[in-house]
């Protein structure tokens, strides 16, 4: 056995959310990504190939997402009305792999304050929102099923 048999074939790819502009992409073994494909319940296509090193990055930086959505709604017990519940469009990332999501405009401001990589991209609306949320419904279904 040598040292490639423990390398994982990573790939970035692109999941069309219905929506202009909304590109989700994630970073999976191309085996996964595939097996996705070939599901065509939403389009996707792999963008290029990614080391182990860009995947760990890119996966902190999403755990970090996570860690901040979590604190942000668990400190707004109450449903403040004083938040912009109104929707935009952002650029979430590091690098050349960048996320595009649907969020409320207080959280991405929270974000910009807490130095995460954010731009802010347009106003939405809460059905693109919705369209993302759908897809990744659908992406988290499949995964744990192909694993399962």
């Amino acid at each position: 056995m040598n040292g490639m048999e423990d390398k994982k074939d990573l790939v970035l790819v692109e999941i069309d959310a219905g929506v202009e502009d909304i590109k989700l992409r994630y970073i999976f073994e191309r085996e996964l990504a595939e097996h996705l494909r070939r599901k065509q319940e939403h389009p996707l296509k792999t963008l290029r190939k990614v080391s182990e090193e860009e995947a760990q990055n890119w996966a902190e930086l999403h755990e970090r997402l996570d860690n901040e959505i979590s604190s942000y709604y668990d400190n707004d017990k109450d449903g403040e009305e004083s938040k912009d519940k109104e929707c935009v469009l952002v650029e979430v990332g590091e690098g050349d792999i960048k996320q595009h999501l649907v969020c409320e405009r207080g959280f991405a401001e929270h974000l910009k304050r807490r130095q995460y990589p954010i731009k802010i991209l347009r106003k939405a609306t809460k059905e693109e929102r919705q369209k993302g949320a759908v897809v990744e419904a659908w992406l988290y279904h499949e995964i744990f099923h192909y694993y399962d």
